[in-house]
Formats: C-alpha cells, structure tokens, sequence
C-alpha cells in the first residue's frame, strides 16, 4: 500500500512541477523549483528505510540474479559520488550535491530497486494504461496551447521572452531575440519545457504500443491515440524526440516479430512492409509538407552550418560541443571534477569543474546537448564505464533473455523496455531528455526494474500453470 502511495505521489509530482513552477509567475506564493528534487528524494528515502528495518527484522530481502548484479555497481557507483561531492565541497564549501544527484540519475535509480522489491504484475499493467492516458491528455493540452500561441501568456502578464520559460524556434530576427516568436512557440503542455514534454510522449507512446501487442485495446483507439500523441511530437518541434520514438517501436516491432535472423531477413524482404512503410512515409512528408514551421525545420536539418538558425545550426552547434568534450577528455582522462553547480529557481548557474575549468581556458564551448559526454567529462573515462554499466547490465539481460520468457504479455513488456532502454542509451550520445528530465528520468528506471524482475515473475507463472495442469 505504501509503495503504491509514493509512486503514484511521484508521478503526480513529476507531471506537474514543470507547470507549477510557470504558474509562480502568477502566483509567486507557490513552491520554488527546488523544492521538488529534495520531496521526491525524501520519498524514495522512506521506502530505503523500511527496506534496511525489513533486512534487519526478518533478514530477507530477495533479489534475482541479475538485480543483485546490477545493485552492486550501483552501489559502487554511489561510493565513487560520494568521493566527487566531498572533493566538491572541499573546493567550494556551498556546493549543492542535488544538482549532480540529478543529473547523473543516482538518486533516480533507486525506484528500479523500488519497483523490483514490490511492484506487481497487475500493478505494472495498469501503469501503463496510466501512462497512455497521461500521454494523450498531455498531448491534447499541447495542441490547444500550440493552437492558441504565445499570445494569451502575454495577455496575462507572463513574459514570453523569458528563455527558462518559453521556447520557441530559431529565426534571423534580432529584434525577437532570435526567436520565432509568430510560428515558432514551442508548446510544453504540463512539463517544464518541450524536452520533458516529447521525452514523456515516448514512454506513453511505448505504452501503447505494449497494449496495441497484448491485444489489451482495440484498433480504432490504438489508431487515434497514436495520431494524438505524434500531434504532441508535433507542437514540440523536437524532432530528436520523435524520431527516437519511431525507432523504438520499429526495433520493438523487430523484437516482437523476427524470432531468429532468417525471419528478420524474411521480414526485410516482404513486399508488404515495404509496401506499408512507403505509405507511411509519404503520409509522413505530406504531413510535414502540409505544417510550414515543421517543414522548415526538417528541410533545415541538411543544412549543417553555424549560419542556419533552424535545425542545421542546432545540429552544427552540438558537434562541435561534441568535438570539445573528446578533447577535454583526451586531455583529462580522469576526468574535470564535478560541475560547481548552485541550483536557483531558474536553472544551475556554471562555473567550472572541481579540478579545473578546462574550458573557460582554452575558450571552448560545451554544454549538455552531447549528454554522455557531458558526464564523463566530469567523472573521467574510467569511471564513465561503470556508469554505463548501469545502462548495459539491463540491456545485456534485455537482449539474451528477449525470448526466453514463456508469458505471452510479459514478454512483450520485457521486448518492450529493452527497445526503449537500447535507443535511449545510444541517443545518450546527443542530448537525452529522456533522462534528463521528469518525469521520464524517473520511470525510466522503474522500467529497468520491471525489466530485471519479469524472469522471475515469468517463473512464478509458469509454476503456476504447471501446479494447475497437474
């Protein structure tokens, strides 16, 4: 009961703090921005100690063996933080740790142990009808805000120029700041920003596709859902997003059609897949054909150069961050130190690295839109790989396991997750909203725990049905 209180308050908490925190430019009496990292740490916090008082009361706590793995370099990883935040506070002494809690998902990962220890079957199943329903109504919410444009914030007061608040396209205009500001509004729906919006699109859209294969929901609803939530893909101009969820359900439709090599080549070659993705891809461009600011910012992907202010220049500006980061790490293999972050209201100011500020001397830019690169900058080359171990441990098992579980719906949940757990850890190479920002930077990791307790959940059935066909 209590674990199904404080997940159910984290996700409430995570979908809505990102609107919150714009309606205190209406009502200044509400919240500050920091106070939601601390509550949902503190809830987490809650289920940590009743799981040391159960350890300690009955000496049980099962883990399979594949989450004993994983919580082990978890745990590893912890100490090794523990180690960066001391040397970041002995260099400057108001260093706030939640800032690199967040950013690295330390803290966030625990809801994987949380969910494994006392999550269900039935419980996961409906979370995901949850998350469709969130993610259609949040997709609605950011047509009609697209729909009624920047305009009616302006009406009520709220500055619309504010770069924490709103987003909008890239223009040549100086007089906007650069921004698109008649076609280029960026709609946000409930979340902080278009990147947390589309990075929450992706785990409903997921969720769906998870029902649609468990034949849990019909055609039609299957049908309007899907169009509902790619408008939502849509509004947010955030094409990283939207294509990142394609091929997540194209690698999930692999997984869940193409058992063994010769029938993915059997698949590859069928006249009526390509037939069927010819026409989607016509619809597609006729779409984006049919909506000028989408199309210009897909015709502008192809124009890789720092004077195109559309996609190309966001797509040039990212590379040569990249370039950046690969020589500072050349040059600092063990790493820059921790960011000397202070979070504000607004967002954490920079400025520089507990061991040394690498860029500000050498007159480079860098930044987050190269999100791996980012952290391992920070934490050095061979620290970095027993970070991402906690990324590919669960896709490892992921990927041998894929079809060794015997329940037809769990099955399709575990293909499921290791799709979305492959794509977001290759599109860690660019900016990775998905883990960056709530709430998707939370239930990313609870699916990691679904994910590594389905083995022994598909056991328990199958001794089930085994006991009952005796």
């Amino acid at each position: 009961m209590l674990f199904n209180v404080i997940v159910l308050s984290l996700l409430i908490i995570a979908y809505f703090q990102g609107f919150i925190d714009k309606l205190k430019l209406i009502f200044p009496f509400l919240p500050p921005t920091s106070l939601w990292g601390p509550l949902k740490y503190f809830l987490m916090s809650i289920m940590l100690i009743i799981y040391v008082y159960r350890t300690l009361r009955t000496k049980r706590l099962y883990f399979n063996s594949s989450m004993r793995f994983w919580t082990a370099f978890w745990v590893i990883n912890w100490l090794f933080f523990i180690g960066l935040i001391i040397e970041a506070l002995i260099v400057e002494p108001t260093y706030n740790p939640i800032g690199v809690i967040q950013n690295f998902g330390i803290g966030n990962m625990f809801l994987a142990i949380m969910v494994f220890m006392d999550a269900q079957v039935k419980q996961v199943e409906k979370f995901l009808k949850v998350l469709v329903w969130l993610g259609i109504f949040a997709a609605l919410v950011g047509v009609v805000q697209r729909l009624l444009g920047p305009s009616l914030f302006a009406a009520i007061g709220i500055d619309i120029f504010d770069p924490y608040t709103f987003a909008f396209l890239d223009s040549s205009n100086m007089e906007t700041g650069h921004r698109d500001i008649e076609n280029g509004f960026r709609a946000f729906s409930f979340f902080a920003s278009h990147h947390s919006f589309s990075a929450f699109l992706i785990l409903s859209t997921l969720s769906l596709q998870i029902l649609m294969y468990q034949k849990r929901i019909g055609a039609i609803f299957y049908s309007l859902a899907m169009i509902i939530m790619f408008s939502g893909f849509v509004v947010s101009f955030n094409l990283t997003n939207m294509f990142s969820c394609i091929i997540i359900i194209i690698l999930f439709a692999i997984f869940q059609y193409a058992k063994k090599i010769n029938l993915l080549f059997k698949l590859l070659l069928n006249k009526s897949v390509w037939r069927n993705v010819i026409i989607a891809v016509f619809f597609g461009i006729c779409a984006i054909s049919t909506y000028e600011p989408l199309r210009n910012r897909l015709i502008g992907i192809f124009d890789i150069s720092s004077s195109n202010a559309g996609a190309g220049g966001s797509l040039n500006t990212r590379i040569n961050y990249f370039l950046n980061g690969v020589e500072a790490l050349s040059e600092n293999p063990f790493g820059l130190g921790l960011i000397l972050n202070q979070i504000s209201d607004q967002k954490s100011t920079l400025s520089g690295f507990s061991r040394r500020d690498y860029f500000s001397e050498h007159h480079l830019a860098f930044s987050g839109d190269s999100w791996f690169l980012f952290l391992t900058v920070q934490i050095g080359f061979f620290f970095g790989i027993l970070y991402f171990l906690l990324f590919l441990i669960p896709i490892y098992y992921g990927i041998t396991l894929k079809n060794a579980i015997y329940d037809t719906n769990l099955i399709i949940i575990f293909r499921g997750i290791t799709a979305l757990l492959i794509i977001v850890f290759i599109g860690g190479i660019s900016n990775s909203p998905i883990l960056v920002y709530p709430p998707s930077n939370l239930f990313i990791w609870a699916a990691v725990g679904v994910l590594l307790k389905i083995p022994t959940w598909d056991r328990e059935l199958y001794a089930e049905k085994l006991i009952k066909n005796a």
